[in-house]
C-alpha cells in the first residue's frame, strides 16, 4: 500500500492558513510576552530605560526592513522556504538574547529575531491572499485580528509569571522553544499554498520596479498608513506602559500583566463585532466607525491626563475605547489593501508589513521619550496621531468617491 506523507494528508486551505497565523502569532508574540520584563530587565543588565525600551523597537525596526526581502523571495521560490529561512533566522536571534550579558547583545538578538520574525508576518498575509479573495478574504481578515488580538491580553500576563517565577530571561527561552515547534510544522507538515511562483520576482530591476509602482499607488499607502498608525499607537503603548504602570502607579509584574487582559480583551471584542459589521457594511463605513471609536478613546486619554492624577483607570479605560477602534481599522484596512493586487501578494504584503512595522519603530523610539511620571506624553501622542488618521481618511473617501464616478461613467 502506498504511504501518504503527512503534507498530502493536510493539504488543504483551513491547515495551510491555519499554520500561516499560528507562525505570525508566534513571531508578534516575541514583543508581547517580553513587555512586562522590561523593568526587570534594565535592572539586571545595569542600563537605562530609554536603551531597555529599544528592545521593543529595534525588534520592529528588524521585522518592517526584513520583509521587503522576504516578499519577492516567496514569490519566486515560495512561502514555504521563505518562511524555512526566516524562522531560523529567528532562533539564532532568540539564542543570542536569551544568552545575552549586557545591553548591546541584547539589541543585536532582538534585531536578529526581528529580522527572522518578519518571514512569519509577511507569509501570513500573503498565504491569506494566495487562498482567498473577496469576502472570503475579509473575513480571513477578520479571523487573523480576532487570534492576534488575543496577544496583548495573554502574552503579557502570561510573560508577567513567567518572570516572577523563572526571572526575565525565560521570556526568550519561551520563545526559543515555540520558534523551533514552528520551524518543524513548516519543514515536515506545511504545503506551499503560492502555485503562481514568478520565477522574475527577484531580480534588482522587477523588485524596485514593483515596490516603486505599489508606492505610487496611493489609495493602497493610505491604507496601510492609516493600519500602520493604529499600530504605532499600540506599540507606543506596549513600549510605555510597563513602566508607567509599573513604576509610577506601583503596580507589581502580575498586575500589570492582569490590566493587559482588560486592555486587550478590545481587541478581541473589536473583531467579533468586525464579524458582524462586514454583513451590513462597506469596508468604508467599517473604516469609518474605527476611525471614530480610536479619535474618542484618544481625546479622552488626553483630556483625563491634562485634567487629573495618572491613574489606572484613567489610562486604561480610553485606551479601551480607542484600541476597539483600532482592531477595526487594521482589519478592514490590510483587508481592502491586500485584495488590490493578487499578483503581487508578496510584494504587497511586505510593503504593507514594512510600513506598519516602520512606523511601529518610530513610535517605540518616541514612546521611550516621553514621560513616565504622568499619562500627558502618551495621550498627546495618540491624539496626534487620530488627527492625521482624519486627514487619510478624507483621502480615501475621495479616491473611493473618484472610483465610483469613473466605473458609473
Amino acid at each position: 500500500m502506498k504511504s501518504v506523507s503527512p503534507a498530502k494528508i493536510y493539504n488543504n486551505s483551513m491547515f495551510t492558513m491555519g499554520v500561516a497565523i499560528f507562525i505570525g502569532f508566534i513571531c508578534i508574540l516575541a514583543t508581547d510576552l517580553f513587555a512586562p520584563a522590561l523593568p526587570m530587565m534594565e535592572e539586571a543588565l545595569e542600563t537605562s530605560r530609554s536603551l531597555s525600551q529599544l528592545t521593543i523597537g529595534i525588534f520592529f525596526l528588524g521585522v518592517g526592513a526584513s520583509q521587503l526581502f522576504y516578499g519577492p523571495f516567496s514569490d519566486k521560490y515560495g512561502r514555504k522556504p521563505a518562511l524555512i529561512l526566516g524562522i531560523s533566522i529567528a532562533i539564532f536571534g532568540s539564542l543570542i538574547a536569551y544568552l545575552a550579558q549586557n545591553i548591546e547583545t541584547l539589541l543585536i538578538g532582538r534585531l536578529i529575531q526581528g529580522i527572522g520574525a518578519a518571514a512569519g508576518v509577511a507569509m501570513m498575509r500573503a498565504t491569506a491572499s494566495d487562498l482567498y479573495d473577496g469576502k472570503q478574504l475579509a473575513i480571513i481578515g477578520t479571523v487573523i485580528m480576532l487570534v492576534f488580538s488575543a496577544i496583548p491580553s495573554l502574552a503579557p500576563l502570561a510573560g508577567s509569571y513567567l518572570i516572577t517565577y523563572f526571572g526575565w530571561r525565560s521570556n526568550f527561552a519561551t520563545m526559543l522553544i515555540l520558534f523551533i515547534v514552528g520551524f518543524s510544522i513548516i519543514l515536515f507538515y506545511w504545503e506551499e499554498p503560492n502555485k503562481l511562483l514568478n520565477k522574475t520576482a527577484m531580480r534588482w530591476k522587477q523588485v524596485t520596479s514593483n515596490y516603486k509602482y505599489l508606492c505610487q499607488q496611493y489609495l493602497f499607502m493610505s491604507y496601510a498608513l492609516l493600519a500602520g498608525l493604529s499600530l504605532t499607537g499600540l506599540i507606543s503603548y506596549i513600549t510605555i506602559s510597563p513602566h508607567l504602570l509599573q513604576d509610577t502607579l506601583g503596580l507589581k509584574p502580575v498586575q500589570y500583566g492582569w490590566t493587559t487582559v482588560f486592555t486587550g480583551s478590545t481587541l478581541l471584542f473589536g473583531s467579533l463585532i468586525n464579524f458582524q459589521l462586514i454583513k451590513k457594511f462597506t469596508s468604508y463605513q467599517r473604516l469609518k466607525i474605527g476611525l471614530v471609536l480610536l479619535t474618542c478613546g484618544s481625546c479622552a486619554m488626553l483630556l483625563l491626563s491634562l485634567s487629573y492624577l495618572p491613574s489606572v483607570i484613567n489610562i486604561i479605560v480610553p485606551f479601551f475605547v480607542l484600541s476597539l477602534g483600532t482592531s477595526l481599522i487594521m482589519a478592514n484596512a490590510s483587508a481592502a489593501a491586500i485584495a488590490m493586487f493578487p499578483h503581487m501578494a508578496g510584494a504587497s504584503g511586505a510593503l504593507w508589513g514594512t510600513t506598519q512595522m516602520g512606523l511601529s519603530f518610530a513610535g517605540g523610539v518616541i514612546a521611550s521619550q516621553l514621560p513616565i511620571t504622568n499619562a500627558n506624553g502618551i495621550g498627546g501622542l495618540f491624539f496626534i496621531i487620530s488627527v492625521i488618521q482624519i486627514i487619510i481618511f478624507a483621502y480615501i473617501k475621495q479616491s473611493l468617491t473618484v472610483e465610483t464616478q469613473s466605473s458609473n461613467a
